[in-house]
């Protein structure tokens, strides 16, 4: 792999794309992690039906299990109604934070990094099946504010 080529990691180490583009390997956006930190820089699934991340669906208490996984283990956090799924969202950018440090991608920074689509795209996206995220009822700036405790 190029970003091996690119910078040598140490034993027990393997080489992280910090802006998470595996196709963008300049050194700046490289660096060295575990393999615990380097699973905790990934995008939300594709195949998430929530559109949050760290958030599981319980059929049992129809329900949102908020969860995150560090080193192998998962960690429970909670449980919210569909409404609050924003709030689970902040629970586990908090634990993502907490654990992962700098290699945290939290569910903030994922929002951050969506391109809005022009309105024909978004049609067309949606015509083809993409799963649309809780945080599409919420502008930006609320988002913003629940982070920051406003």
């Amino acid at each position: 792999m190029m970003q091996n080529v690119v910078m040598k990691a140490s034993p027990g180490r393997i080489i992280d794309h910090e802006n998470v583009d595996t196709r963008d390997n300049q050194k700046d956006n490289l660096r060295e992690a575990t393999m615990s930190q380097n699973c905790a820089n990934r995008r939300l699934s594709s195949l998430s039906t929530s559109g949050v991340k760290g958030a599981a669906w319980d059929r049992g208490t129809e329900k949102w299990i908020i969860s995150i996984t560090v080193n192998g283990k998962r960690h429970y956090l909670g449980r919210v109604s569909t409404e609050d799924l924003h709030v689970g969202a902040a629970m586990y950018d908090e634990a993502a934070i907490k654990y992962f440090g700098e290699f945290a991608m939290t569910n903030a920074r994922l929002r951050q990094m969506e391109s809005p689509l022009p309105p024909e795209k978004e049609t067309e996206q949606r015509r083809k099946g993409r799963k649309r995220s809780v945080f599409d009822a919420f502008s930006v700036d609320c988002f913003d504010k629940f982070q920051m405790g406003n």
